[in-house]
Parts: C-alpha cells; structure tokens; sequence
C-alpha cells in the first residue's frame, strides 16, 4: 500500500494480540536476543535471505513426511500474499466492509481498499496475517520498516468482520494504522522465515513460519547432504536441546509476557489464554517440572495443535498416577492423582475454554494453559 491519497494515515497494535488464534499478532510479539547456552539455537538472520535460505520446498525434497504435513499446518500459512490466487476460498468477499465507509475490491487478482462513495481513494492491500483458523489481517507495505494495518479483520469461518485488537477506538473514517520502525519488523519475523536489511518482507517462498524459521538457514545444509559430505549437517540437531532450550526456542515468538508488564499481565483475565506460555510458566505443572516439560511435551511442531482433549490427556497422566515404587528415579515430579477423575477429563476441568478477548466481540476461544484448579468453575468447558 503506497498511501497515494492519503485515506490510511493511523495504523500502531494489533496483529500479535491473539499469538494461539492465528490472528491476534502484534501486542505479544517478541524474539529474545537471549543468548543461550550451547547446543546454540537457531537465530533468525537479517542477511540477504536468498543467500542463506532455501525455502521449506528444498526441505521437502529430503524430508518428505515432516513437509507433507508441515506445508498444510496454520504456521506454514501465517502469512501469505493479499491476492486472490494466495487466499482461495479463504478470500474475504468483495463489496462493503459492515458496520464502516469502506468497501473491498479486486483488480488483476490484487486486493484494494477505498472509501466507497470514493473508489479513488484507497490502496492496494499487499499481505495477511493469520492463517484463516480464525481472523485474518490484512496490511500494506509502505517501507523497509512500516506497513499499515486494516482496521477491520476477516474471520473466514463466521464469514464476518470484526475490529482487529487494538484499533477498537479509531473512528470509521480511520482507515487503519501504521506501524513503523522495529516493531513491524519484529511482527514479520515472527511469521516468515527471515526478514532482510532492506525491506519488511522477503521473497514469497519465505512467507509464513517455515522449516528454516526453527532449524535455521538451511543453504548449507542443502549443499552439504547434496554432496555425500554428511559429516557436519550444518544445522542443529534440534532433538538434542534440553526442555528449556526448546521453550525459549519457541519463546522468540510466543512469547512468555517478557515484553509486557507483569502486572498488565496479572491484571488481564485473558493473559493466560492469549500467551499460552505465560499462563504455561505460572502453572505448578510447570514450576515443579521446568527442567523436564517444554511445550513439545503436548504439541507436535510439524503439525496443528489436536482439537481433542483426550490427545493431551496421557502428558496429564504421566506424572498424576499412583506413585511408583521408583518414583524417586522418575524424570518428572510425581503430581497426586485428580481426586474427581484420575484417569479422564483433565483438561476440560483444568485448562478450560475462554474467549481470548472477553471485552471483544471476536468470539475466538483458546484453551486457559495456567493449569490449575479452577474453583470458580462449576461446570467445566466443554471441548
């Protein structure tokens, strides 16, 4: 989006609010630049991203199961293209945008936004956040380091619009807003695979959050098994970090409310829900275990986290069973077994469904990941 007449003037958060729905981007957004201890972690780069990256299809041409399942996943597609070929059925309609002056239209497959008593003023959308499991923001570049943010998000299952986080207060003939400086180039960095020196966005083989994003630069990987030279891989071997190391791995996007104030954090009913980290490090599951429980003891990283409950029921019954009579030499702290069911229906009580933004009219829920024992539930959420 160029600005050339001027309608979107006043874009700043948004995007990284809700980090688990796939849309709500912008206010939870962070990579730590804290160095770690080796196996050393893979490191985003600002370098020329088509000298150093290959782009998850060179992956996949090696590692055929990990990308067959990796290139359908909601993280592949965190961003993509604002065109009609991009987004298939998941393309917001054309026409009027409810409840505000602007309407949406299409020319040559590109996306534009105008006032609609005055088609000539508006621009032309140039990228999406958000995978379309929920809400969908749409943004243009307007330099190596600001883009613009549509005030308005698309949630292609409800097939409705709604106010993206953070822009609840703009009027309607405020466009949107503008982002610039680090910020948008951290929010990037988050859903593509590398950000360059001189622009927002690199080329489209490195939109969304790829192989490389996790396991690093792959170029010389690539040169070096398409050689027989197999000695070194050139990549870390993932595998080998220890449980912390693999949480600040995924720490450098979802974050753990290093970059907001503890106490906005603990006074938001919702924090728990919108950083699943955050929510994850305040649980005594967590505190008690820290050294031995990462996020991939649930998640599986190539693929969407399961919608079923049950799946994640035998992580909760490793350690809240009977104590074995080698429970001293077990990795994990043997936890007391759920007086009301020892063997079913652990998250349902004890990480239950909310909205991600109660004040907010997106109905978009998540799982609560501060696990705990929630007395003020009578009834728990149903999956």
């Amino acid at each position: 989006m160029k600005n050339s007449s001027g309608t979107i003037t006043q874009f700043a958060v948004g995007l990284l609010t809700l980090v688990t729905a796939g849309l709500f981007v912008l206010a939870g957004c962070s990579r730590s630049s804290e160095k770690v201890a080796k196996p050393a972690l893979p490191q985003p780069s600002t370098q020329t991203a088509s000298a150093i990256y290959t782009g998850s299809a060179v992956c996949g041409e090696c590692h055929t199961a990990e990308s067959a399942t990796h290139s359908v996943s909601h993280h592949a597609k965190t961003l993509q293209v604002m065109d009609r070929k991009s987004l298939g059925e998941l393309a917001p309609p054309e026409g009027a945008i409810p409840g505000t002056n602007y309407a949406l239209s299409t020319q040559k497959g590109r996306f534009r936004v105008a006032l609609a008593n005055a088609p000539e003023r508006g621009d032309t959308l140039d990228l999406v956040f958000g995978s379309g499991k929920t809400g969908m923001t749409f943004v243009a570049i307007l330099g190596r380091d600001s883009l613009a943010e549509l005030r308005m998000s698309y949630f292609p299952k409800d097939h409705k619009w709604y106010v993206t986080p953070g822009q609840e207060h703009l009027t309607d003939m405020k466009l949107g807003k503008i982002h610039k400086g680090e910020f948008p180039r951290r929010c990037v960095f988050c859903h593509a695979v590398a950000v360059p020196d001189n622009a927002l966005v690199s080329e489209k083989k490195l939109l969304g959050v790829g192989c490389e994003s996790c396991h690093g630069a792959g170029s010389e990987h690539v040169k070096a098994m398409r050689t027989d030279k197999t000695g070194d891989l050139h990549l870390e071997r993932l595998t080998r970090l220890s449980p912390p190391e693999k949480n600040k791995l995924c720490t450098r996007c979802h974050t753990t409310g290093q970059n907001v104030s503890e106490l906005e954090m603990n006074a938001a009913a919702d924090a728990t829900r919108r950083f699943p980290l955050f929510g994850l490090q305040k649980s005594r599951c967590f505190t008690a275990n820290q050294e031995n429980l990462s996020c991939l003891n649930c998640h599986t990283p190539h693929s969407n986290a399961n919608p079923d409950p049950k799946s994640y029921e035998a992580a909760c019954l490793k350690c809240h069973t009977s104590p074995a009579p080698n429970a001293a030499t077990q990795a994990f702290t043997v936890g007391k077994p759920c007086p009301v069911n020892a063997k079913t229906g652990c998250i349902n009580c004890h990480m239950p469904l909310g909205k991600i933004l109660p004040g907010s009219k997106i109905p978009t829920q998540t799982r609560d990941h501060f696990i705990r024992v929630h007395r003020d539930t009578t009834h728990p959420a149903k999956p």
